[in-house]
């Protein structure tokens, strides 16, 4: 009743709200509490603050620039997960929005959605602060909270409905292909089955399917890691060297301005000849990983030859 000065009990509409905003943590825990029962990862941190300040949990994340500076970057995780398999131990990260999310690589091949890989980067580095030893990037996910809108064509139970929900919450993101941490992920996974929680599809060998599953196999996931790395590189050696372009992107019909606050600053104008978006090609995923290898290689053997 407090919360920001009674606001929420300040009027009809807010009261609307308040119970609106109650009915979508209430179906997301339920969601939540379902996932735990058949998964094996357990939270191992909420909220973890990285960054250069005396009250963050971690240290930054430093980038060298060029002249021999250093870029810190701070953030705040809002969830790592843990697991312990035979002598290996797992990391994962999960992130929670109020809107759909999908970790698209052609995003992060043009440096466009760096966060969440960047998240899971700061957490196996500093694996050691809570379980003191080293660990494995098991992926990273997204969970939607919200309070789906069933399209039913035919009356259902309780139980039915309740199902039909669960398929609403099923987490989207990119994980490492690795059958033992894809299982604890949800342990019932079977072969020749979709998971009801992770974007995975086990074929009836054991292995996952190309196109029904977001994995990416155990070298590719330390690939994108640097890779992301290189891009906050280029990002704050572009701020040093004092880069302004006007040139936002447009990537599968969407464009940098879409949600843009900074139209009136900014005044790209489209429709003038001399202004036009950087066009950015999709690819896929796999493609998109062998692309980024190949550039890690350029990027690594002109560093070997200087």
């Amino acid at each position: 009743p407090v919360f920001s000065h009674q606001i929420l009990l300040s009027s009809a509409r807010y009261r609307y709200i308040q119970r609106k905003l109650i009915r979508i943590v209430e179906r997301t825990l339920i969601a939540l509490t379902q996932h735990a029962k058949v998964s094996h990862f357990k939270p191992l941190a909420i909220e973890a603050s990285f960054g250069p300040g005396k009250d963050e949990q971690l240290p930054p994340l430093e980038i060298d620039l060029q002249g021999g500076r250093k870029m810190k970057l701070r953030g705040r995780i809002d969830r790592i997960d843990s697991a312990q398999i035979g002598n290996q131990s797992y990391l994962r990260v999960i992130d929670y929005k109020s809107s759909s999310r999908d970790l698209d690589l052609n995003e992060l091949y043009y440096g466009l959605s760096l966060q969440l890989l960047t998240y899971l980067d700061v957490a196996v580095e500093n694996a050691n602060y809570w379980l003191g030893h080293d660990a494995e990037p098991a992926g990273v996910l997204y969970v939607h909270v919200h309070n789906p809108i069933l399209k039913i064509e035919q009356e259902l139970n309780e139980m039915d409905l309740d199902l039909e929900r669960m398929k609403k919450y099923k987490m989207k993101g990119l994980l490492m292909e690795d059958s033992d941490s894809l299982i604890a992920m949800d342990e019932e996974l079977e072969q020749g089955g979709s998971s009801k929680i992770i974007p995975v599809y086990l074929k009836k060998d054991g292995s996952t399917s190309e196109s029904k599953s977001r994995v990416v196999p155990r070298v590719a996931m330390s690939q994108l890691k640097n890779f992301v790395r290189q891009k906050h590189q280029e990002a704050g050696n572009a701020i040093l060297s004092g880069d302004t372009a006007i040139q936002p992107y447009r990537l599968k019909g969407r464009t940098a301005c879409d949600y843009c606050s900074f139209k009136s600053v900014c005044q790209f104008d489209p429709t003038d000849q001399e202004q036009q978006y950087l066009n950015l090609k999709a690819d896929k995923p796999a493609n998109i990983v062998g692309k980024i290898r190949e550039e890690l290689k350029c990027k690594n053997g002109a560093i070997d030859s200087n």
